[in-house]
């Protein structure tokens, strides 16, 4: 790797722990208010069902563990939180109660939130400061 090369793939590795961090810990506390007893809506955004609870607490659970490896493994964490929040958005937009696994129910804002981090992931994950060679 060049010298050039080498502050841009140290900032795309700052770009995404900061961003793995900041997932976690909406996540984090997302499943904290879940918990809560007698909760089922947080601050009229996120709802507590308990599936959602576990989904959250797998995809905080699989971002700890890719901070805590390399970088290549924390690019593939952040694909698969993005892919998993991506998919859940479609299936919220297709059935608020995503197909009767959901009792109370997604909150529209929660739709939102779950293509935003879809988004922020995925886009996170595809950063590459290496050059590309032409196959010419």
């Amino acid at each position: 790797m060049s010298d050039a090369i080498q502050p841009l793939s140290a900032m795309a590795e700052r770009i995404r722990r900061t961003v793995a961090i900041a997932v976690t810990a909406v996540l984090t506390a997302a499943v904290f208010a879940g918990l809560l007893p007698g909760a089922s809506i947080f601050l009229g955004l996120l709802s507590a069902d308990p599936l959602l609870t576990v989904a959250r607490i797998t995809l905080a659970v699989a971002l700890l563990d890719g901070l805590r490896r390399s970088d290549s493994t924390l690019r593939v964490r952040l694909r698969w939180v993005g892919f998993t929040a991506g998919g859940f958005a479609l299936v919220a937009l297709a059935d608020r109660h995503a197909f009767g696994l959901l009792p109370h129910g997604v909150m529209p804002p929660e739709v939102a939130v779950a293509a935003a981090t879809s988004a922020l992931c995925l886009t996170t994950s595809a950063l590459d400061p290496t050059p590309r060679r032409n196959a010419w």
